[in-house]
Parts: C-alpha cells; sequence; structure tokens
C-alpha cells in the first residue's frame, strides 16, 4: 500500500473535488479543459485544471484543510479512493465529515458496495427521502470506467450505501481502481 502525505493531499482533493463538485459549487471559474468519456486524458491538461483550480483558491486566500473542501449545506460528506482487484479493496485514502470509517466491499467482479457511515437518514419505519449526490470515476492507466448502480441513504443505523459497477472499453465487468464522492 502506497502510503499518502496528508501535508500536500489537500490539493490533490480539492482538485479531485473540482472535477465532480457542480460549477454553482465553485462559482465562476473556468476550468481550461473538459473530458470526454471514453477518451485519453493528457497529464499536462490536467495538470493545467488543477492550477486553475489552485489560483481561484489562492484568490480567494481560502486554502482548506484536507478535506474541509467538501462540506455541504449540511455539513455531510465522504470521500474514498479504492484500490481494488480479485482480492477486494484497499481504501488509499478517504475522509467521512463524522469522522466514522468508509468501506468497500466487493461484491463480484466490478460490483462493490461503498458504505458511508453517518452520512445517511436514520430512520425505523416508512420515511421517504433521498438524501446525498454520490459522484464515481474510474482511476488508472487503462480504459475503465465506473458508474452508480443505486444508492440508499434512508436505513436504521444512518448509513449511506452506494453500489457502484466498473466496465473495461467493451462493457464487461471488471475490477477497477475508483474514486467516489458523497455530497449530502
Amino acid at each position: 500500500m502506497r502510503k499518502i502525505h496528508m501535508k500536500g493531499a489537500w490539493r490533490w482533493l480539492v482538485a479531485a473535488g473540482a472535477v465532480f463538485v457542480p460549477a454553482p459549487v465553485l462559482g465562476a471559474m473556468t476550468i481550461p479543459h473538459t473530458f470526454t468519456a471514453g477518451t485519453p486524458i493528457k497529464a499536462a491538461e490536467m495538470n493545467e485544471n488543477f492550477a486553475a483550480i489552485e489560483e481561484e483558491l489562492d484568490k480567494k486566500q481560502e486554502k482548506p484543510a484536507s478535506g474541509a473542501f467538501m462540506t455541504s449545506a449540511t455539513g455531510n460528506s465522504g470521500y474514498v479512493a479504492a484500490t481494488c482487484d480479485t482480492g477486494g479493496c484497499d481504501r488509499s485514502m478517504t475522509f467521512n465529515s463524522t469522522g466514522q470509517l468508509n468501506t468497500v466491499t466487493r461484491q463480484s467482479v466490478g460490483n462493490y458496495k461503498v458504505s458511508l457511515p453517518g452520512l445517511g437518514v436514520a430512520c425505523q419505519g416508512i420515511c421517504l427521502a433521498l438524501t446525498g449526490i454520490p459522484q464515481v470515476t474510474a482511476f488508472g492507466n487503462n480504459s475503465h470506467y465506473c458508474k452508480v448502480k443505486n444508492w440508499v441513504t434512508v436505513n436504521a443505523d444512518g448509513t449511506a450505501h452506494v453500489d457502484v459497477a466498473c466496465y473495461n472499453a467493451s462493457g464487461t465487468a471488471v475490477d477497477s481502481n475508483f474514486t467516489l464522492l458523497y455530497v449530502n
């Protein structure tokens, strides 16, 4: 397992958040490059996007603490970077605004359940509520892609559960590394 040093991790987290967080959350900001699913991303273009995000943050003179950019109106949010193979998943980086531990469980080839304790709605009986927005993407040197299959946020223990499915370019289920951002 590769160690991640949190001293500089906030920059990576902010950049990842900008990729997944809608523009209204970031304000009037121009990102130099946009990417289309299924096309290669050049490292130089991604680095230019990261630099633009960092520059915008510097202008605002708001350097968030690690994970702080992910807070929402309710303050509930979480993040997982998972490295997965046939043996399961390693959570190389995780954040949960409630301080609890997120988990990733491999269900079958290319199918995972991400559990984010405290980020759902605790309810017993009949409850109608849809809270939180999960966003997922594959990462690595391949053409894999992942998507949210389903998410359940109302249950007895208040844990948000997100089902993730990952595929190769031909649409076949495949074990893949992925990141998941959940904002409530």
